[in-house]
């Protein structure tokens, strides 16, 4: 199932969402609030193509997400020099760089980055390229641990003949959730 997070109401920030759809151009978003409301406004968008399943249009806006929200996530090992040249220029003169995240929405814009790649995950499963599927179920786990995250890709690793990869994921699996409520030592059988 496609994970959906609550978005934040915003008239201004869906308007230029569409705006941009209608030009067919990118805007750059002026704050850091205004990345975060692109980013969740377009994973909202994927997720409604996935549900038609229009699986490769989702991919592309899933992977739009990531840019929208990349300058907003906490920095980590090589995206510290990115966030910080992007925060750079996306200053004003004269701005004292208070234009941040609240903890909560910094926490909020994680989940939907997460969520985005364990979509796309989805959706490359969908389309049978299980390696891309395995690397977005990836990534989603190093933005945030989840049993869906590891299952995700287990069965990617499954279909493209990885094995212990897959039994290794399932093991973790079950260490979050050692009642293994959705039978993951089945699949490992």
């Amino acid at each position: 199932m496609v994970e959906s997070i609550p978005t934040v109401a915003c008239n201004d920030i869906n308007t230029a969402v569409e705006e941009e759809k209608a030009a067919e151009k990118v805007i750059m978003p002026r704050t850091m609030q205004e990345h975060f409301l692109f980013g969740q406004a377009l994973k909202e968008e994927g997720n409604l193509l996935f549900k038609q399943k229009d699986y490769v249009n989702a991919i592309k806006k899933y992977s739009k997400v990531r840019a929208y929200l990349r300058p907003v996530l906490p920095a980590s090992g090589g995206d510290a020099e990115n966030a910080s040249f992007v925060n750079m220029i996306n200053q004003k003169p004269g701005d004292s760089g208070e234009d941040r995240l609240s903890a909560q929405e910094t926490k909020l814009a994680v989940q939907v980055m997460a969520q985005s790649f364990l979509n796309m995950s989805l959706c490359y499963f969908m389309t049978e390229d299980f390696k891309k599927s395995a690397d977005r179920a990836s990534e989603s786990l190093k933005l945030q641990k989840s049993v869906k995250a590891y299952y995700r890709r287990a069965k990617a690793k499954a279909a493209f003949k990885d094995f212990w990869g897959a039994v290794a994921d399932l093991k973790e699996a079950i260490k979050m959730e050692p009642g293994d409520p959705n039978d993951f030592a089945k699949e490992m059988n």
